[in-house]
């Protein structure tokens, strides 16, 4: 059998069974399968076309997440698991000073105005066990949440930076950026 044949065979058996959906906001062959039963709103993306950790999925119900690496192809196709997200984080806007007027000597008189925000998808996660030393300890204090690595998220979310999550004011107070396309930021209960 000739390899070329039964690679493009197999691409358009894929492209039989595959649906149109959005990778941040750009249109893409795929199918999505269902993942193992859990807690958590788990499937499969399978695609021909390239895909990352991070990106954004618009499938049916909501808004899904690359949580797996991609960094290449299994059986001919690209393959990872994406999960629900289950929150909208809102950042603040950037205030600005503007001229809202001038008094009876002709000066300008400023006044700041507050452009509005962005809100990113997000997936939210109660760290319901710590293990600190030899103690294990049942938190309700901590939770962690999973963000894309842009360079906007970057620079907007940072430690000490506080958002209103499920009704608890949270704090940031870690950042890991090991995993590739990913942000896994760390929240603590902001006491008053």
């Amino acid at each position: 059998m000739n390899k070329f044949t039964g690679v493009q065979s197999l691409q358009d058996a894929f492209k039989s069974i595959a649906d149109t959906i959005l990778i941040n906001d750009v249109p893409q062959q795929a199918y999505i399968t269902t993942a193992h039963l859990g807690e958590k709103s788990r499937r499969h993306l399978h695609s021909i076309e390239p895909f990352n950790q991070g990106d954004y999925v618009d499938f049916r119900e909501g808004v899904y997440m690359v949580v797996e690496d991609v960094i290449n192809q299994r059986g001919a196709k690209y393959k990872s698991t994406i999960e629900h997200c289950n929150y909208k984080i809102t950042l603040e806007g950037e205030s600005e000073r503007v001229i809202t007027g001038y008094d009876d000597r002709g000066r300008p008189i400023y006044g700041y105005i507050t452009k509005p925000g962005r809100e990113i998808h997000a997936i939210v996660d109660m760290d319901r066990v710590t293990i600190s030393g030899a103690q294990i300890r049942i938190n309700t204090s901590m939770m962690s949440m999973l963000v894309p690595d842009t360079e906007e998220n970057r620079t907007e979310i940072i430690i000490g930076k506080e958002y209103d999550v499920y009704g608890s004011n949270m704090a940031v107070s870690h950042i890991n950026r090991l995993r590739t396309g990913l942000l896994e930021i760390n929240l603590q209960v902001k006491v008053v």
